[in-house]
C-alpha cells in the first residue's frame, strides 16, 4: 500500500481521496458507462476540471495542518 511519502500525488491515490474527490470520481465513472458522444466528453472534461480544483483546495489546507474526512 502506498502512503502520502510515494512520489505519487495524494489526489491520484483513491485511497487517500476525501469524500468530495471520490464523489466526482465515481460520477465519471458512471458518465463513462454512458458511451460516447460529445456532450459526455465535454462533461467528462468539466467533472475532471471540477476534482482538479478540489483537490487544489484540499492539498492547500492540508498543508495548513486542516483536516478533512
Amino acid at each position: 500500500s502506498m502512503n502520502q511519502n510515494s512520489e505519487i500525488p495524494r489526489r491520484n491515490q483513491l485511497e487517500l481521496n476525501k469524500q468530495s474527490e471520490v464523489a466526482i470520481y465515481n460520477s465519471l465513472r458512471e458518465v463513462e458507462l454512458l458511451g460516447a458522444d460529445e456532450r459526455l466528453t465535454d462533461a467528462v472534461n468539466h467533472l475532471t476540471k471540477a476534482k482538479d480544483l478540489i483537490g487544489d483546495y484540499i492539498d492547500e489546507k492540508l498543508l495548513e495542518g486542516k483536516d478533512f474526512e
